[in-house]
């Protein structure tokens, strides 16, 4: 996904971190957090893990579903 399609999708993050081309953009939810790191050109989400992880993977599905249907929270 090209950044301006999360952007899209989740709106502002709450948080954004640069580390040389790479970008993790954090995003708050009532019951968990998002964290999306991109790079490349055009800058993309690579990878995608969530707090708490999900039972078998990094990103717990039910926490991206929240953080899309509840408005974004920026600190």
């Amino acid at each position: 996904m090209a950044a301006s399609g999360l952007m899209a999708a989740l709106g502002r993050p709450a948080f954004v971190r640069k580390d040389g081309a790479t970008e993790m953009w954090r995003y708050d939810g009532t019951a968990c957090r998002a964290f999306f790191f991109l790079y490349g050109t055009p800058l993309a989400v690579r990878h995608v893990e969530t707090l708490p992880h999900g039972p078998q993977n990094a990103a717990d599905m039910d926490c991206l579903t929240a953080l899309r249907t509840s408005p974004s929270k920026t600190s």
